[in-house]
């Protein structure tokens, strides 16, 4: 005790001392260090290093019983991704076993359940506090700091209650790239003394900012679509323990005050989850946080702004394993001091307000354990009572042509702990399962919602962005359950030929295959029409855009060479590949056909940063990174005018909102116009025609000339309701369009969330993507733009001079999830050089 009264002396001239987080929780093991002491400054005066979060969280996993480090993952720029467990000392030394337990109570599928037998008060519960998932929202981090402190190292009779209790799971930094970034750069602006002018640089990050993890991706987002590390990792620990409360802390704007629990009410009401959650649980933990807010003098609000009806947040995917999502928003400092309009807000003081939410969660979850695990049990329980009584049973799907796309679909059901089961080649996904919610999320849609105002999307089934072909069953179905993902599918043998091998396009995997083989110098062409051929593996028809790649073009591969070059390809990309001995098609063209064209190596070059959307830059360069192996030269805008764009062959410009000198668009037209092709996405493909660069046409709003006179109080609702947050349409294309190439059906589901209208091209074969009738799958869209998508279309190919724009309305890449439109994207790329306009 009188080594923390002399700390404190020490630190007497600071007002953000130790005293002004947790005096509360006084007096502390005077053998484990603060966070102040290891760090050796106070928390809130720097901004923390996410290596110094871990070493902290490692040494209170090495000097204390009561902690335990476990490591989930890593991150792309190879940060370490880690859960420091906490509780009692019996509990720690027991943690598998205790794990175990708690599932045994809780999941029906578990082999020791018998709810008979167990009680919730026999169990402790499980609380997951997530901080940081945010980069550039740094204040949760540094409250798990403190927080992990005072749990461990607090001698108070109500925090050893707690632990005995709970299992508390800290996961201190989910973004830690992100935190990274903006961490360097707030410390590296940091003024002496602290500049709270909101123009000074401290407060405005560069592009592309601390926000998104190293691809630009918003990892909020990313709980159920499982793309990165990050979340992956996540996802297979949290099924490991699904835990009764989770938290997501973050920050907002400036301007603003202290956002919990309850939600804004209609917005948050999935139609797949107990309304107890929300009526009840909500209330409850609200009802915590407001006396802890108000004990300190904090200004709050509950029930508005934010819900959290997409599955995808880390305060809503909770909700589908029986668990309580808790979100928690406060203003942010950006920095370490800033000016708002609620006066001087302090780096210390919005750590603080995180660090009292955190505490008090645990403290709301210990006394309320016997509820939240009864839910949980209950959750699972009516799961199974619920899905039994329902008319669809399952829903089927078949293998198809493309055995990596549904692989990865299939490897997304078993990311979530989804039963899926096999008969040859058609696949099911009962609905009478444990996980019956989230089966619901992934195939049902939804066209009707009490609210249409959005945070986000309204639109989520991961069918549809896979684009796989479904169907609902109101029968059993016999088949083995798929555990081995790596095995699903198996490629054909092949022998060496003495005159080509050919690679079917209809797999997702063809572009990296593409690029591949071009890589290393091995002549390729792509067949613009099908055919059908004799194979080694007998008579077999080949799409559109199928790969030939004939021995006797090759200029550094000779026979034996080429053949274990394919049998490479075959193993790393996992395809199906012939070897013929003829050019003579049965059917169709003959391999040497004009209609069979050869595929150049793409040089691709895309702008970012001020003024470019960086998620949609970021997808792209995900795509070509993690999927392709294909690099792309990232072009910052401030250098745009002193590159030669010679070079490059495909220029890529997302949506954003450019300020394009003449001289800059005649550069980007010029270029094009000598053979290259421009790929435009979103507001860039209205840049192309704004800009004169393509003679195309944005579908015009009309005007009336009626003045309707609205209530001032509904202005936000009335607004929000014509913006699209986010809505799968489907769509019809042209199979015979390189664009298409690859394609198995002519009907195609795509992802909408802006207001880029493209009018149909005048010339009758540029429209290659165009919205159906009714085309609406699945989300809310207004009775205005349902009319406006009437009248529009998804993808224009343009003349520009020699070259094309490939001029896309709505993004095909978003969050790096959508399969089923990716194809659309990578082809431009790969063949847009091909495309003769008529």
């Amino acid at each position: 005790m009188k080594k923390i009264l002399l700390f404190n002396l020490l630190f007497i001239g600071s007002l953000f001392s130790q005293d002004y987080y947790f005096e509360k929780y006084a007096p502390f093991d005077e053998n484990i260090k603060s966070p102040e002491e290891f760090l050796g400054y106070p928390i809130g005066e720097m901004h923390t290093r996410h290596d110094l979060i871990v070493s902290y969280m490692e040494y209170l996993s090495e000097v204390s019983d009561k902690a335990q480090i476990h490591y989930y993952g890593e991150t792309y720029e190879k940060r370490k991704l880690l859960i420091l467990a906490i509780s009692s000392p019996d509990k720690i030394s027991n943690l598998e076993s205790i794990r175990d337990k708690h599932l045994s109570y809780i999941n029906p599928d578990h082999q020791n359940y018998n709810e008979d037998l167990k009680k919730p008060e026999d169990f402790p519960v499980i609380i997951n506090l997530g901080y940081g998932v945010h980069g550039n929202e740094p204040s949760s981090s540094e409250a798990a700091l403190l927080t992990a402190y005072t749990l461990v190292s607090s001698e108070q009779v109500e925090v050893k209650d707690y632990l005995s209790n709970s299992i508390i799971l800290v996961d201190p930094t989910i973004n830690p790239d992100g935190r990274d970034r903006h961490s360097n750069w707030a410390n590296i602006y940091k003024g002496s003394p602290l500049v709270d002018d909101p123009q000074d640089a401290e407060h405005n990050e560069y592009w592309p900012g601390g926000r998104t993890n190293h691809y630009w991706f918003d990892l909020n987002r990313d709980w159920y679509l499982g793309i990165h590390p990050e979340s992956r990792g996540k996802l297979k620990w949290y099924h490991l323990w699904q835990p009764n409360v989770t938290t997501d802390f973050h920050e907002m704007g400036s301007n603003s005050t202290y956002f919990f629990v309850p939600f804004k009410p209609n917005g948050s009401l999935n139609p797949v989850i107990p309304k107890e959650n929300y009526d009840y649980f909500n209330f409850l933990f609200g009802s915590y946080y407001s006396k802890a807010l108000d004990d300190i003098g904090t200004l709050y609000f509950t029930r508005e702004i934010f819900d959290r009806t997409y599955p995808g947040y880390g305060s809503a995917y909770p909700d589908y394993l029986g668990g309580i999502g808790i979100l928690f928003e406060q203003a942010s400092s950006r920095g370490h001091k800033q000016k708002t309009q609620f006066g001087e807000i302090t780096f210390p003081f919005t750590i603080r307000n995180q660090y009292i939410s955190g505490m008090t969660t645990v403290k709301a979850s210990v006394e309320n354990k016997e509820s939240l695990k009864d839910y949980q049990s209950k959750f699972f329980k009516s799961a199974l009572t619920e899905s039994t009584q329902k008319r669809v049973k399952g829903y089927t799907f078949n293998k198809g042509n493309d055995n990596n796309k549904t692989k990865a679909f299939i490897d997304k059901l078993k990311l979530h702990n989804i039963e899926v089961h096999r008969n040859e080649d058609q696949f099911y996904v009962p609905t009478v399962q444990k996980n019956y919610r989230l089966v619901r999320s992934f195939f049902e849609t939804h066209e009707k919602y009490r609210d249409s105002v959005f945070y986000d999307a309204s639109a989520w089934s991961m069918a549809n962005i896979y684009d796989i072909d479904y169907s609902a069953s109101n029968k059993d179905f016999v088949g083995k359950e798929v555990d081995d993902i790596d095995q699903l599918f198996e490629v054909n043998e092949f022998s060496e030929s003495n005159y080509s091998y050919i690679i079917d396009s209809q797999d997702y995997n063809i572009p990296a295959v593409i690029y591949d083989l071009l890589s290393n110098d091995v002549f390729t062409s792509a067949s613009f029409k099908p055919f059908t051929i004799q194979t080694s593996s007998g008579s077999k028809t080949f799409s559109y855009g199928s790969l030939i790649i004939p021995l006797s073009i090759q200029k550094k591969l000779n026979s034996n060479e080429l053949y274990e070059k394919m049998k490479s390809i075959q193993g790393k990309f996992n395809v199906n590949i012939y070897s013929v001995q003829s050019g003579l098609s049965s059917s169709g063209i003959d391999l040497g056909s004009r209609y069979v064209m050869p595929v150049n190596k793409p040089k691709a070059m895309m702008l970012i940063g001020t003024g470019v959307r960086a998620y949609e830059a970021g997808e792209v360069w995900h795509l070509l990174d993690q999927r392709v192996g294909m690099p792309i030269t990232k072009v910052p805008m401030r250098n745009f005018d002193n590159i030669s764009m010679d070079k490059y062959n495909v220029m890529i410009l997302v949506s954003g909102n450019y300020k394009l000198s003449d001289n800059q668009i005649e550069k980007i037209k010029s270029w094009a116009e000598n053979g290259n092709t421009i790929i435009s996405i979103g507001s860039g493909s209205k840049l192309l025609i704004d800009s004169d660069i393509v003679n195309e046409n944005l579908l015009k709003e009309e005007q009336s000339n009626e003045m309707d006179y609205l209530a001032y109080g509904d202005a936000l609702e009335n607004i929000g309701k014509e913006e699209i947050g986010g809505v799968i349409l489907n769509s019809i294309i042209d199979l015979s369009h390189p664009l298409a190439f690859g394609y198995e059906n002519n009907t195609l589901p795509l992802y909408k969330n802006n207001s880029v209208w493209l009018k149909p091209s005048e010339n009758n074969y540029s429209s290659v993507v165009r919205y159906l009738d009714d085309s609406l799958i699945d989300g809310f869209l207004s009775e205005k733009n349902k009319a406006k998508i009437n009248e529009s279309v998804s993808l224009i190919v343009s003349k520009v001079g020699r070259g094309i724009a490939v001029m896309f309305a709505d993004n095909p890449n978003f969050r790096g999830a959508w399969y089923g439109t990716n194809r659309l994207f990578l082809n431009a790329i790969f063949l847009g050089d091909k495309i003769r306009i008529p």
